[in-house]
């Protein structure tokens, strides 16, 4: 099949290879030894993992891959962060991307009722869902 080399998008190092073949198509990542490995499978034709891919795996399976980063504790802040910077990326390589960003349901909505609920089962929302209008405690220019 198909390789990827990991590339610069952080979120990448968050993404087991099971969920890429599954998600996209039979994909694996590439092992390049060293730098000019890198070189030399990108001479080769071997593309980065990137916003296509990223996008695919975030939607898989009703974003199980998401739900699973957000339960484990110790690792959520860091995945989360990595994989919101690889999205700014893409979005600042390319804006035309924005559409389609807003609508991934990639925000975790917690039911605060619910006891523990950072543990437990968690709702993925895209943007616009969040709020529904500006809020009066924060400075219109920071919304």
């Amino acid at each position: 099949g198909q390789c990827l080399l990991r590339g610069s998008f952080p979120a990448a190092s968050w993404l087991p290879e099971e969920l890429l073949a599954e998600a996209c198509g039979g994909l694996r990542w590439a092992a390049p030894s060293g730098p000019d490995g890198v070189e030399a499978l990108k001479e080769l034709g071997v593309r980065e993992f990137g916003f296509p891919e990223l996008t695919i795996c975030l939607e898989f399976a009703g974003g199980k891959w998401l739900q699973n980063l957000w339960r484990n504790r110790e690792r959520r802040g860091a995945a989360f962060s990595d994989i919101f910077a690889s999205l700014a990326d893409a979005l600042l390589e390319e804006p035309g991307l924005l559409e389609k960003l807003q609508g991934l349901r990639i925000f975790p909505v917690t039911d605060s009722s619910l006891k523990n609920s950072l543990h437990n089962s968690v709702t993925l929302s895209c943007c616009t869902d969040l709020h529904t209008a500006l809020c009066q405690s924060l400075p219109t220019s920071w919304q």
